[in-house]
């Protein structure tokens, strides 16, 4: 598979599967990934084992849950054309982009118990579209933390929305909030784990 970030990688029984995610970055023309890759051999050799039903996107997550893979959220970078290039550009050295971001960000939940073979779960979890969510299941249920929306000022958009809100699923069909403000600061790329219960 192509070299990549904002990718996810899961173990499911024996396999690792790595899916998703960016090629290098360019503010108008980055290559999104919407592919599922397996190994068997403890990471040695891999093998395409689909083109998933779900949109192509980088910074999601993925969990393992009920012996299946579940997908969560993320982007998908699009771009479109800027109708003020070059007219209405500032005078330099201001930036002026002939595509504006316009990336899409998904509150749809997906799984699969193969990696070649994928359901739909929602299309709306509730929670607002977003990337670089956390993910973790605890207790039975996927937990939902945080996140991003909106796409980077420094590349033309309007800047990103954090999130510090928290939502629960024991199926990844139907959530539940947990809070809209969790008592940490709203954020995005952050890690999570269970520990200790």
């Amino acid at each position: 598979w192509e070299g990549r970030a904002g990718l996810q990688a899961i173990d499911l029984g024996k396999d690792l599967f790595v899916m998703g995610g960016r090629g290098a970055f360019h503010p108008f023309q980055t290559p999104i990934y919407q592919d599922v890759w397996k190994s068997s051999d403890h990471g040695g050799s891999w093998e395409k084992v689909s083109d998933p039903e779900w949109p192509a996107r980088a910074y999601f997550q993925a969990v393992r849950h009920r012996g299946r893979i579940f997908v969560l959220g993320g982007q998908n970078f699009d771009a479109l054309p800027n109708p003020g290039y070059p007219g209405n550009c500032p005078p330099p050295p201001a930036p002026c982009f002939p595509f504006v971001p316009a990336s899409r960000f998904f509150a749809d939940v997906w799984s699969s118990e193969d990696g070649a073979n994928w359901v739909p779960q929602t299309e709306n979890a509730g929670w607002a579209g977003r990337a670089g969510l956390s993910a973790v299941v605890f207790r039975g249920e996927i937990y939902v933390f945080g996140g991003s929306q909106g796409d980077d000022a420094s590349t033309g958009g309007q800047g990103r929305k954090l999130f510090n809100d928290v939502w629960k699923s024991r199926d990844g069909k139907h959530w539940a909030p947990v809070t809209a403000a969790a008592p940490w600061a709203p954020r995005a790329g952050a890690a999570t784990v269970v520990k200790d219960g």
